[in-house]
């Protein structure tokens, strides 16, 4: 009995920590100042979500949360993979 409850154990604890490895990581918010470049995920109801590392994939992307007031300015373009996106500089008011 108690094999079998070290055992189920160990499988919850394994279970638990790959499902948190597959998380994406939590968003940082921005403080007035703050200067990023990346591309836009969202932008809706004063805030806009920039990714920094569009080239990875979701569960390893930072991102930054701006909230309005904010100024966002064209920064050319990101290649990832083929895959063409429009970077943009955000600013923190």
């Amino acid at each position: 009995m108690k094999t079998r409850t070290i055992l189920l154990a160990t499988f919850l604890f394994i279970l638990v920590t790959v499902a948190f490895a597959q998380a994406p990581k939590a968003p940082v918010e921005a403080r007035p100042g703050d200067i990023a470049s990346g591309v836009v995920e969202s932008e809706k109801e004063g805030k806009l979500y920039l990714n920094t590392t569009p080239c990875k994939s979701a569960q390893e992307a930072d991102t930054v949360v701006f909230h309005k007031p904010y100024t966002k300015t064209d920064a050319g373009e990101i290649v990832c993979n083929g895959h063409h996106f429009d970077k943009v500089s955000v600013r923190q008011q």
